[in-house]
């Protein structure tokens, strides 16, 4: 690996509202840096919560190639616009169970807010989204490489983050339509198969290098991981009405874990993996509610407590 050049690539998870662990890691990553974070990597990838802060710290400044936005605007949108996105009600408890949980106005509001009309084609870095499009049935990438050299492959990035984090019986299909207005797409949330996309992150810096000839580094931000038992006394009769809420976390958990041993055997001295337990928090992806903010703010410094060498050893990859 001595002497070939560096391609560092940085995948965010999804996971709804605790997509503030990550946002929080980042900010630290950019204080340590001292550089912002589409500065700092060659490619960065997301899939639902995590798409939208691959876009957001992508996004360009109106009229500089400077990005507009730093993580800790985007903590700030955890903050402050959490609420909007996922409004705590009885009534969308029990709206849930015969449609989808919530209305799409509020997370549209915020999104449209934040990336106005901006296309992928302008990030500040190469950017890789993964969605699920329903007409086809097949995973679909949105690729800002790809978005630069064909308008059918280029969308307004608040149409990318809608896409990505559509998540089934939480909120409606995207349906989005290229710049070209030409084609048009039916979307849901990419965690559905890929809510840890750093191995598809792995695959796309592959694919931009076939013949090896980069020395990649990898950075895995992850949104929590369950630490709920799945007792057999409590499963062992369960049905579809048991299963649906618990299904989407049990696939989310065990992509997640499959992905990381794969990169840790992969790539042994250049994966950098930032995950927590839930272990106080709520384990939701819509509990928006301050007291779940406060905490998983809580763990997110812990976490980098607990990594601060590990931080610091990827710190002086990063500025080199």
């Amino acid at each position: 690996m001595a002497g070939k050049p560096k391609f560092k690539v940085l995948s965010i998870a999804g996971g709804g509202i605790r997509g503030i662990i990550p946002a929080i890691v980042l900010c630290e990553i950019e204080k340590r840096a001292k550089n912002r974070a589409a500065k700092l990597f060659d490619l960065i990838a997301g899939t639902s919560t995590g798409g939208i802060l691959a876009l957001g710290i992508t996004k360009p400044h109106p009229g500089k190639p400077e990005p507009e936005f730093s993580a800790k605007d985007l903590v700030n949108l955890y903050e402050n616009e959490g609420e909007s996105i996922f409004p705590g009600s009885l009534f969308n408890e029990l709206r849930g169970w015969i449609c989808t949980k919530y209305g799409c106005a509020g997370i549209e509001r915020v999104l449209n807010k934040y990336f106005q009309d901006t296309y992928l084609s302008k990030s500040i870095t190469d950017v890789f989204i993964t969605s699920y499009e329903t007409e086809t049935r097949k995973p679909f990438f949105f690729d800002s490489k790809k978005a630069k050299k064909d308008i059918e492959y280029d969308f307004f990035m608040k149409d990318v983050a809608r896409s990505t984090s559509a998540a089934p019986t939480y909120f409606s299909p995207a349906y989005i339509k290229t710049a070209s207005t030409l084609g048009h797409y039916t979307l849901l949330d990419g965690g559905l198969y890929a809510n840890n996309p750093a191995m598809c992150a792995y695959v796309e810096a592959l694919k931009r290098f076939p013949e090896n000839d980069m020395d990649i580094t990898l950075v895995s931000l992850g949104t929590g991981i369950m630490h709920h038992t799945l007792f057999y006394d409590k499963i062992k009769s369960y049905g579809k009405l048991g299963w649906a809420r618990l299904i989407m976390d049990v696939v989310s958990d065990g992509i997640n874990e499959t992905v990381d041993y794969q990169l840790k055997k992969i790539l042994p001295e250049n994966f950098y993996s930032f995950q927590v337990n839930l272990s106080d928090a709520s384990e939701s992806m819509d509990d928006a509610s301050v007291n779940n903010i406060q905490k998983l703010k809580v763990m997110a410094q812990e976490l980098i407590y607990k990594e601060d060498k590990k931080l610091d050893s990827l710190i002086d990859i990063l500025n080199s």
